[in-house]
C-alpha cells in the first residue's frame, strides 16, 4: 500500500474516531480570536451550557471555568499532558462551583482500550522519572512507539487470552533488555576494578614526588643559592631580581 494512501498513522486516527462515533467530522464555529472571545464570554455567562471541542482548540488560554460543573473526556489523547490540559479547563481558580465532575467515555471492544493503555504506560514512566524511582540508566522513548501487528491482532480479536499473550511477550522483551543492560554494566565494573590498582599506584607516586618537592622547598626557604642560566650566574639575595632584569637589561622567564 502506498503510504500516501494509507499508513499506520491514518489507521490509528481512524480507529480513534471510530471508537468515539462512526459519524465523526470536527467543525469549530469559533475560527477567529474575536469569535472565540465571544463564545468564551457566553459560556462564562451561562448562555452556552455545553461546549464541545478538541484538546488543541480548548487547551491553554481557554478561560471558561466560571460556571463549569462537569467535564467529559470523549476520547483518549496520545499524551498524559493532554489529559491535564483538558481537566485544567475545569479545575481552575475562578470556578464558582465547590465541586465538579469529570467523566471518561470509552467504547467497549474498540481502540479506546489501546489508547488508555498507552496513556497508562507513559504516565507510569513519567511518574517514575519525576519521583526518582527509575531503576535503570536508560529508558525507551515511549512517544516513538508504533502499533505492532500483535497489538493490532489482540485489539481486533477481542480475546482476553490474546491480549494477555501480547502483554507477557512485551514484558519478556523488556526483561531481556534489562538483562543485557545488567550484563554490560557488570562488564564495565569488572574493567574498572581491573584498572584501579594501576591508577592508585600512579597517584601514590605522584603524591610522593610532590611531597618531596614541597619538603625541599620548605627546607631551603631562607638559604642563599646560586643559579646558572645560560652562561650567566646569579647568586645572593638579589638573585630573584637579577633573574628578571640583569645588567644587560635582558629579561628571563622562570617556571617554578
Amino acid at each position: 500500500m502506498d503510504p500516501r494512501v494509507d499508513n499506520m498513522l491514518k489507521i490509528t486516527g481512524d480507529g480513534r474516531k471510530a471508537a468515539l462515533d462512526m459519524r465523526l467530522a470536527y467543525i469549530h464555529d469559533a475560527e477567529t480570536d474575536l469569535q472565540k472571545k465571544t463564545l468564551f464570554d457566553s459560556v462564562n455567562a451561562g448562555r452556552v451550557r455545553i461546549l464541545l471541542g478538541s484538546t488543541e482548540k480548548m487547551g491553554a488560554g481557554t478561560n471558561i471555568q466560571k460556571r463549569l460543573v462537569a467535564l467529559y473526556h470523549l476520547d483518549a489523547p496520545w499524551r498524559p499532558r493532554d489529559i491535564e490540559q483538558r481537566e485544567g479547563r475545569i479545575l481552575r481558580q475562578g470556578n464558582q462551583n465547590a465541586s465538579v465532575q469529570i467523566h471518561r467515555y470509552v467504547t467497549e471492544g474498540s481502540f479506546d482500550a489501546y489508547m488508555w493503555q498507552c496513556l497508562e504506560t507513559k504516565a507510569r514512566f513519567i511518574n517514575q522519572v519525576m519521583n526518582g524511582s527509575v531503576t535503570v540508566r536508560q529508558a525507551e522513548d515511549l512517544e516513538g512507539g508504533a502499533l505492532t501487528y500483535a497489538e493490532i491482532k489482540a485489539i481486533a480479536s477481542g480475546n482476553p487470552a490474546v491480549m494477555e499473550k501480547v502483554k507477557v511477550d512485551t514484558e519478556v522483551r523488556k526483561l531481556d533488555q534489562l538483562r543485557a543492560s545488567h550484563v554490560n554494566q557488570q562488564h564495565n565494573i569488572r574493567w574498572s576494578i581491573k584498572s584501579l590498582p594501576e591508577h592508585i599506584e600512579r597517584g601514590q607516586k605522584y603524591h610522593a614526588a610532590l611531597t618531596a618537592d614541597i619538603g625541599t622547598r620548605d627546607a631551603h626557604a631562607e638559604d642563599e643559592f646560586t643559579m646558572t642560566i645560560g652562561k650567566r650566574e646569579f647568586s645572593g639575595k638579589g638573585a630573584r631580581e637579577g633573574c628578571r632584569e640583569g645588567p644587560d637589561q635582558h629579561r628571563h622567564v622562570m617556571a617554578w
